[in-house]
């Protein structure tokens, strides 16, 4: 009986040193690799096996990073499904989330930033990085980039124009200019093609701050298929809001077509309201995308559902925009 007590004792003892052995004690990625001036340190859940990474800021090389970790088991094996990796040489995209396997334990790497949200960025630098504060006066684009990461094709890359000529953006509108989330216009010195749309040097970004679900604006205002409605804008030292991309010569008249039937949202289970300073968000599934918007534009909650409900902290009132797949709808925090 002892020794039957002792093999026990000894195999328990076994299996709690190896899967403490394969433990991940710290996961990062250096301030080098991601364009900042300190390493970004994740936060390990141990009991959930996950390492998560939230941040606003932009984060360079998102879609080929290395990765820097320490485990207890210095001789184990790492690997992302078959392929073996090189702690801080091994490249992975981390738009979507990523899992580790050290023997037997799985960790789940995810990111929760506007970049891993699956929504297309739009990222433009000015000359000697000055804010676009005038819808008169053109602002140098020193570089603007826009990276799909459902469609590698439509990603684009460029820097100015030449030595002395620069694409350029200004402001635009007239009211809508004065709001906090504001829409611009965008003129290459060539004929561009964005997301597959004939080429063109003008381009119109559109805030909709009165409308932040767009639904307005895409089921009445535009033909099918000259809009991107799902699209993240982001200056440089800025944060990230949601837009609208179209070619300029359907924005130049903005109002709303005549003829055209009153747009019905269509029927939905998502509900959302605020109660105690939390969102509390129904309708869902589990593994469906979760993201929160304020007025702005600005994402700020995203997160994969494990329930059919969800809680969620609000830090400030105002109203906020929940989205889940195609189904939206608002919620006002009055605390």
């Amino acid at each position: 009986m002892k020794k039957q007590f002792f093999s026990m004792l000894t195999v328990c003892c076994l299996t709690s040193f190896i899967a403490q052995a394969q433990t991940i004690t710290s996961f990062k990625f250096s301030a080098e690799s991601i364009g900042w001036e300190e390493d970004f340190e994740g936060v390990i859940d141990d009991e959930n096996h996950t390492i998560t990474f939230t941040t606003q800021q932009w984060i360079e090389n998102i879609e080929q990073l290395p990765a820097i970790y320490e485990i207890e088991c210095e001789e184990c094996e790492v690997k992302i499904g078959d392929e073996v990796q090189e702690r801080g040489v091994t490249m992975n995209d981390f738009r979507k989330a990523v899992v580790y396997s050290i023997g037997d334990i799985q960790y789940t790497v995810r990111f929760v930033s506007p970049q891993a949200t699956g929504i297309p960025v739009i990222k433009i630098e000015t000359q000697g990085g000055v804010e676009v504060t005038s819808k008169e006066d053109w602002t140098n684009m020193t570089s603007f980039a826009l990276i799909d990461p459902n469609d590698e094709s439509n990603n684009i890359s460029k820097g100015a124009y030449n030595s002395t000529q620069y694409h350029r953006i200004r402001g635009r509108g007239n009211s809508t200019w004065g709001y906090p989330k504001k829409p611009y216009r965008i003129r290459f010195r060539e004929d561009v093609s964005l997301f597959g749309k004939s080429d063109r040097e003008n381009w119109a970004l559109l805030a909709e701050y009165l409308d932040p679900t767009f639904y307005v604006r895409l089921k009445k205002g535009l033909p099918e298929g000259t809009y991107n409605d799902e699209l993240l804008l982001r200056f440089r030292n800025r944060g990230f809001v949601q837009t609208i991309i179209i070619p300029l010569h359907f924005a130049v008249n903005e109002k709303v077509p005549t003829g055209i039937p009153p747009f019905q949202q269509p029927e939905q289970t998502l509900r959302a309201w605020t109660g105690n300073g939390m969102l509390h968000v129904t309708g869902i599934k589990s593994g469906d995308t979760i993201r929160v918007f304020d007025t702005s534009g600005t994402l700020v909650y995203q997160r994969i559902t494990s329930s059919e409900q969800m809680e969620i902290p609000l830090r400030e009132p105002g109203m906020y925009l929940v989205r889940v797949g195609e189904s939206m709808v608002r919620a006002v925090n009055y605390e």
